[in-house]
């Protein structure tokens, strides 16, 4: 009997660890929304939903979480879904923070404001951008000067990065923008970083075009200004991550700092984020190998929205196929027939879901090895360097 009685409760045990044990990662917007709301509640935080503007008038929204702590001078913002497919680990990073993190930070002298889905379009349809075809992190601006911004190398590869034709084969269509770049290469003797730069660092002249960077700021950029101005104003120090997947190697996080910080953030920056010995993270900049500079991105945003502000600006990007050349035309070979389906359509159901596993492999891999370690590298970050920024900035 007593035996018997040991195993009912070891089986129960078991059992009630099962049935609250979460998903890391969800497998759409709705559930993603659902969770972060439900966490949310269960918080004293206060909750504000942005209903996104959309042509099938569907509810998407953009989801804030403000977690404020009298007398703070700190706030920390984490940020996920400016791109939509990318949004997913974003969401896991909220999810973590606020099932685990979080209780063990309520202490500290800091508010923490969570941004759930900037991209609700994006994530809901599995599109790196918005329904107007817009890449948010190419969007951001107080002013209309940014749309304006020229772009005449991407002018010259407008033709290899922007097919205006019918899908009819992912390996020929992947195959003719990759002759197409390497044309560009050897024969115009433009280099991989010249095109890189070129495209992914974003255009503002070719609507249905990748890296378009829009005409006019999207709703979500003038919800935010008019949202976050007043909040981040009322503290002394802000440190921003900026949840992101798709650039560097596989399953690595590389935290990539604001071009505009100052001297003194570039300080803080060394002491709070010096090269860790458990290897959660690479510290990186737009001039590193394989990166870019960019115009238009949330981190030089919030800078500018705040200027006295001392702040350090972060994007959070987990890597996927890779640094080397072969990973970056096997990157935008993906993104440009993603694009070219969307706009022009494929031949078949077929065709079309190949073209969506391959760019969803990109932004959202299904690999249990890449998100074990991104789980893991995301407690690590969170667990441990937002308490170290915070005993710095004491």
């Amino acid at each position: 009997m007593k035996s018997f009685v040991l195993f009912f409760a070891l089986a129960l045990n078991l059992a009630t660890a099962t049935a609250f044990q979460r998903p890391y990662f969800q497998t759409n917007y709705e559930e993603s929304r659902t969770l972060f709301r439900e966490l949310g509640q269960r918080t004293s935080g206060t909750m504000t939903s942005f209903p996104v503007p959309n042509q099938k008038n569907e509810d998407l929204t953009m989801d804030a979480l403000y977690l404020k702590k009298t007398n703070a001078k700190a706030l920390i913002i984490l940020a996920a879904g400016v791109h939509g497919s990318e949004g997913f680990t974003g969401s896991a990073a909220l999810i973590e923070f606020l099932e685990k993190t979080y209780p063990n930070l309520q202490s500290m002298n800091a508010s923490f404001l969570l941004l759930h889905s900037i991209n609700p379009y994006g994530q809901k349809y599995f599109r790196r951008v918005t329904e107007n075809n817009v890449d948010l992190n190419r969007n951001f601006s107080l002013t209309d000067d940014l749309y304006k911004t020229p772009n005449p190398s991407y002018k010259k590869l407008n033709g290899v990065l922007n097919p205006t034709k019918q899908v009819t084969s992912y390996y020929k269509s992947t195959t003719r923008s990759t002759l197409g770049l390497l044309k560009a290469l050897t024969l115009q003797g433009v280099s991989v970083d010249e095109i890189r730069q070129a495209s992914v660092g974003g255009q503002y002249q070719f609507p249905k075009g990748i890296y378009f960077g829009g005409s006019k700021p999207e709703p979500q950029v003038e919800m935010l200004k008019s949202y976050l101005a007043p909040i981040i104003r009322e503290y002394e120090k802000l440190m921003l991550l900026d949840f992101h997947t798709g650039l560097g190697e596989n399953g690595q996080l590389y935290l990539i700092s604001s071009a505009s910080q100052t001297d003194g953030e570039r300080q803080l920056m060394k002491r709070v984020f010096n090269q860790p010995s458990d290897e959660t993270y690479v510290l990186s900049t737009s001039d590193d190998p394989g990166f870019y500079a960019t115009t238009g991105d949330m981190t030089d945003f919030l800078q500018v929205l705040a200027p006295e502000v001392e702040m350090l600006s972060l994007t959070a990007e987990f890597g996927t196929l890779g640094l080397g050349i072969i990973s970056q035309l096997k990157t935008i070979n993906r993104l440009i027939v993603e694009n070219q389906a969307h706009h022009y359509g494929a031949k078949s159901p077929k065709i079309a879901q190949r073209v969506q596993n391959h760019f969803d492999e990109l932004f959202h891999p299904t690999d249990k090895e890449w998100r074990s370690e991104v789980q893991r590298r995301t407690k690590s970050l969170l667990n441990h360097y937002i308490p170290r920024y915070l005993e710095q900035i004491k």
